[in-house]
């Protein structure tokens, strides 16, 4: 883990970091949130368990919406470490490589079919 010298956002710099400013409070993360809801047309936005925690028993969501939700909250946590803003582009990328990983695993197992419907809703 790295120790940081400033206790300031490594994203927005104008709040002290906790976990709950890195995952709910900070406008670079709230934009985050905002594109994830657009591009995948959530019909309720997130929760703020969502947000800090990745899931929240009282919102029911497609398995595929949690898997993205997941991707997007590493890479949050991963971009922190290595001191970089995390970029929707980037996100997309990771979607994408997610993806296409998983579609050749599904192809060597003889299970395109199940993959493609997984990805698809």
């Amino acid at each position: 883990m790295n120790i940081k010298d400033n206790p300031r956002c490594t994203y927005c710099e104008e709040e002290n970091q906790s976990v709950n400013h890195l995952f709910i409070e900070c406008k670079v993360i709230k934009q985050l949130y905002s594109c994830f809801e657009r591009q995948y047309k959530l019909e309720n936005k997130l929760t703020t368990l969502e947000k800090l925690i990745g899931c929240d028993p009282n919102s029911k969501r497609p398995k595929l919406t949690m898997k993205r939700l997941g991707i997007l909250r590493r890479m949050i946590y991963q971009c922190n470490h290595k001191d970089e803003k995390p970029k929707w582009g980037v996100f997309l990328e990771q979607m994408d490589k997610c993806y296409t990983y998983e579609y050749a695993i599904a192809d060597r197992n003889g299970k395109i079919m199940q993959h493609l419907k997984f990805w698809e809703k």
